[in-house]
């Protein structure tokens, strides 16, 4: 418990240590992450075989305190009829009575173990959580860096030809759209005047 606790003392320098000095940032914070979540996981299995002791050591105080009375009942009982009975009942009760005083001091010092260990468990959780945060962090701004850097002033030539050929296209666009338009006005001029001719011809026919 010891070492946890001194580990969890010294990661924030040791992180920080990391991010000054090794080039693959976050191949190694993702290391120690994973190193991390496993000393978690064995940290979360000690704490539940220490909650599981103190259940069955208050299990057995429990049943060693029904025994206590009945042998001391026995003692009562017995003691008018038969005094080597009562004795031996009385022997067993204290028996019962001294094994409960020594569970009762190991559950207290289980307790105080469930819950240091408990408050360690929860600090390397949070500073995992911390440290993770920290890491989507730094990757962002990395990750932008390298955008920004990938787009700098050298590719400013590229976007100005882009430009150009988008200017071009524009015009290529509209010439064609113009004489689209020009191309359609004369077809409906020539369109007119058969309309023209046809209703004369009608308008004859019509006369006689």
């Amino acid at each position: 418990m010891k070492l946890i606790k001194r580990w969890t003392t010294t990661l924030g320098s040791s992180f920080d240590w990391m991010i000054t000095q090794v080039e693959n940032h976050e191949a190694l914070v993702e290391s120690s992450l994973r190193d991390m979540s496993e000393a978690s996981a064995t940290a979360r299995v000690k704490l539940n075989r220490i909650r599981n002791d103190g259940l069955k050591m208050r299990k057995r105080i429990a049943e060693l305190t029904d025994a206590e009375e009945k042998w001391k009942e026995r003692a009562k009982n017995t003691a008018t009829t038969d005094r080597e009975k009562a004795k031996e009942c009385l022997k067993r009760a204290l028996q019962s009575e001294k094994e409960i005083a020594s569970l009762e001091e190991q559950v207290t010092e289980h307790r105080n173990l469930e819950r240091q260990l408990g408050k360690d468990l929860e600090a390397i959780d949070q500073r995992v959580n911390q440290l993770k945060q920290r890491k989507h962090q730094l990757a962002a701004r990395e990750c932008r860096v390298k955008t920004n850097t990938s787009f700098g002033e050298e590719n400013i030539g590229i976007v100005s030809e882009i430009d150009e050929i988008f200017e071009r296209w524009e015009v290529k666009l509209a010439k064609c759209e113009s004489y689209t338009s020009d191309c359609d006005n004369f077809e409906t001029e020539f369109e007119n005047e058969e309309e023209d001719l046809e209703l004369e011809e009608a308008l004859k026919n019509l006369l006689g």
